[in-house]
């Protein structure tokens, strides 16, 4: 049942406080870079090669909104403690200047590509931040009571990794010695790069390969552990200490050794309208605003497991052809000597950057997407965490807890019911969650990955149970 206990507090994409997350239908129509396998002549042989491909997808799904801030219960929350005591249970009123933190903008898209091979089909749960704010333009106001609907809204929607600190700098290459154009000092040694990152410059971290295959079976890890240089390593290293490889083992040999990849990021704007809602309950009037629809461009990253030119024979990724062992894909011209230039930074991924962003996907995206509200979802498809489930949401606290759960953050249940329900609907009866991380998959098991995972859940706010 809908849970109608509504505060006077309003934001930008959501008003009302303690309702059922707010739910859209999601689609994105993009175009992105892909493999296909071909054979190619070398020598007057026939090598069998990857190439890259340009290749197009529908994205379908579900975004859902912690309107009420219930990932954000944290004492610099919305949901602030008093005493260790959540401010709903203390039965204090909520101040809305301690909407602090991104808390009711956070937001899950749930998604899955229909188009990827049928083995890797699977829904996934990405991260997400909605920045939005609706405009009255007809300025028709009752006392307090605002009367204009189906006006204008306008959006951001981050889809991705948090913003963390970077891991390496901007470096060019001069007369066959690294430069840091920073300081422009001459002979940057590479082993030391990832302690000289370049300042003003921040990392698109992953969320535990929770977006792994979504654009089919080439999005994915590349097997060849000695594919890892020091810069691939240094991400991993660099990432937050629950999605750390090196971290959450602490074992240098098992992290030297792992495959590496990365998380898709989709980042787009729009326009669209807001709607006032119509839910006046138990003598409280306060109609809240909330965006309704939105559509706009996106632009985004994912990883694909090789390049351009590999023999599909190499276990050690080789390169097809004369030279191309040597190849490197970072430079816009081609002037440089290859035996200077490139040797030596093989594999090694580009700095790609969006602005001051460090980018370590390996290929782009961009298309179109658009959400609507799905009034009826948390009534008709929402369901409830099992026992079962919370207790590995929780799995990443150190400790799983009793039998039976209360949530520590009001709206949480509803929150994690919306998510399953979500999850259900693009692929009926998938696991939702085991108390293991999609990284630990090796290549016997690779398809067998979870939507959530304890540390996505405990990084999110998910795992907020007691």
């Amino acid at each position: 049942m809908k849970k109608l206990m509504f505060a006077a507090a309003t934001v930008a994409v959501a008003g009302g406080a303690f309702s059922a997350p707010l739910v859209y239908d999601y689609k994105a129509s993009v175009k992105h870079l892909n493999l296909k396998e071909v054979n190619v002549k070398f020598n007057n042989s026939s090598v069998r090669t990857y190439q890259k491909v340009v290749k197009s997808a529908t994205l379908r799904g579900y975004l859902i909104v912690d309107a009420d801030g219930a990932t954000s219960s944290s004492a610099a929350g919305i949901q602030a403690n008093v005493a260790g005591t959540p401010l709903w249970a203390s039965g204090a009123v909520i101040n809305p200047a301690q909407s602090l933190d991104h808390g009711r903008n956070r937001a899950f898209l749930v998604v899955q590509n229909n188009g990827v091979e049928t083995t890797y089909r699977r829904p996934k749960v990405l991260p997400a931040i909605i920045e939005g704010k609706w405009i009255d333009t007809k300025f028709k106001f009752n006392g307090l009571a605002r009367k204009a609907s189906n006006d204008i809204a306008e959006a951001y929607l981050w889809v991705g990794g948090e913003s963390v600190a970077p891991v390496r700098p901007k470096l060019d290459w001069l007369d066959g010695n690294t430069v840091d154009p920073v300081s422009r000092t001459p002979g940057v040694d590479p082993s030391v790069v990832p302690a000289l990152a370049t300042p003003g410059m921040v990392m698109v971290a992953d969320y535990a390969w929770t977006s792994v295959y979504l654009f089919g079976k080439y999005n994915s890890p590349n097997w060849y552990f000695g594919y890892n240089t020091v810069a691939e390593t240094a991400v991993d290293a660099g990432q937050p200490a629950l999605f750390s490889i090196q971290t959450v083992t602490g074992n240098a040999a098992w992290f030297n050794n792992h495959p590496f990849f990365h998380d898709t990021w989709l980042n787009g704007a729009g326009f669209g309208k807001y709607v006032v809602l119509d839910e006046p309950c138990c003598g409280i009037t306060d109609r809240p605003s909330v965006i309704d629809t939105l559509s706009g461009n996106l632009k985004g990253g994912l990883y694909l497991c090789t390049e351009n030119g590999t023999d599909v024979n190499s276990a050690g990724y080789a390169f097809v052809g004369n030279g191309l062992d040597s190849w490197e894909e970072q430079f816009f011209t081609s002037r440089q000597w290859i035996a200077t230039d490139y040797v030596g930074d093989l594999f090694q991924l580009d700095l790609w950057q969006d602005g001051n962003a460090e980018l370590n996907t390996t290929d782009i995206i961009f298309g179109t997407w658009s959400i609507k509200r799905n009034a009826s979802f948390f009534e008709t498809r929402a369901v409830p965490m099992s026992n079962a489930e919370i207790a590995l949401l929780t799995a990443g606290t150190g400790a799983i807890p009793a039998a039976l759960f209360t949530e520590n953050a009001l709206g949480l249940a509803d929150l994690t019911a919306t998510i399953k329900g979500a999850i259900l609907q693009l692929r009926p009866g998938t696991t939702i969650i085991r108390n293991r991380e999609n990284w630990r998959m090796t290549k016997s098991n690779r398809t067998d990955v979870d939507p959530l995972t304890p540390n996505f859940a405990l990084f999110y706010g998910l795992a907020d149970w007691q």
